[in-house]
């Protein structure tokens, strides 16, 4: 089975699961873990018992920032298993490309990575460079 789970310092893996839910459905292999939440949290602990848990699986792990605590804590454990795949800066649009095509049981892992970061940095939009001839009403 192939797991997606969102890892963030704090609340945002909740929110972005939930956000993901309330556009896309509901996806059986999507969970989240919250970091730091909790008084006397290990989260080293907590990812261990994660691994351990999904040794099954096929796990991808979509990290809130590269190099912050949460990420540099699965990077020292993506060379131990050709399971884990880790994913740095979350972000919505990646996350639901990411979901559906991994969806198709015949999609390459990594090529579904690779091309779901692709349309996520497609998303990226300065809007106040867009030259639009709209006005407020057809906002």
């Amino acid at each position: 089975m192939r797991k997606v789970l969102c890892f963030s310092h704090g609340w945002l893996a909740k929110g972005m699961v939930d956000t993901v839910k309330m556009i896309a459905g509901d996806f059986p292999n999507l969970d989240y873990y919250c970091a730091y939440t909790r008084e006397h949290e290990d989260v080293e602990k907590e990812i261990d018992q994660i691994i351990q848990a999904n040794q099954d699986n096929e796990l991808f792990v979509v990290s809130d920032i590269f190099g912050g605590s949460v990420n540099n804590e699965w990077m020292k454990r993506i060379n131990k298993g050709e399971n884990i795949h880790l994913i740095s800066g979350m972000n919505l649009a990646f996350l639901i490309d990411l979901l559906v095509q991994l969806s198709n049981e015949e999609a390459d892992s990594q090529t579904a990575i690779v091309q779901a970061m692709a349309s996520a940095n497609e998303g990226f939009t300065y809007c106040n460079q867009l030259q639009l001839n709209m006005t407020e009403d057809e906002f």
